[in-house]
């Protein structure tokens, strides 16, 4: 019977084998690996839910749970964000795995407020449903002055997208 890979012992094979291996893992480096950083954010000995917690510099980052505790991997030296509306943003280095950090009140970034509301008196949105449905009107779409449908649902309930396309795929 003929060999498929002639003058090939055992020991070689192993070895091509653990070869491949090592270099399939070789653009890893130990070095890189983060730990988890756990930590809580108060303000005045309370609990602050919600605060953003990034890693300066990149685009990791989390969020506050409803007692202030947050859990976020990254490498010791790295410097966390702390950001909440009406609180000074606050930056801290990792030098451990647990950190403790206390905002404080800012009332600079509280001068203005903008409130968005419905652009009708009426509540048309049934809410009592698994996901809320736009309750409209065919008064109300004839209204909008449109002649397709689509365009007269988009006049009338902004949260509606719908684009204009021909059959061959040209506007």
């Amino acid at each position: 019977m003929k060999q498929f890979l002639p003058n090939f012992n055992l020991k070689q094979t192993f070895f091509l084998i653990v070869l491949v291996i090592l270099t399939s893992f070789s653009n890893l480096s130990f070095a890189s690996f983060a730990d988890p950083i756990k930590g809580r954010v108060t303000s005045a000995g309370q609990a602050l839910p919600g605060v953003n917690v990034s890693i300066k510099g990149t685009t990791k980052g989390a969020f506050t749970d409803p007692n202030g505790n947050f859990t976020l991997v990254a490498n010791q030296g790295d410097v966390l964000v702390f950001s909440f509306i009406g609180y000074k943003t606050k930056e801290v280095t990792i030098a451990g795995n647990e950190i403790s950090v206390s905002l404080e009140e800012s009332t600079a970034f509280l001068n203005d407020v903008v409130v968005v509301g419905s652009r009708s008196t009426v509540a048309r949105t049934n809410v009592e449903r698994p996901v809320p449905v736009d309750v409209i009107s065919v008064k109300e779409l004839q209204a909008t002055g449109q002649t397709e449908v689509t365009q007269q649902i988009v006049f009338t309930s902004p949260s509606f997208n719908s684009a204009k396309n021909a059959i061959n795929g040209v506007a």
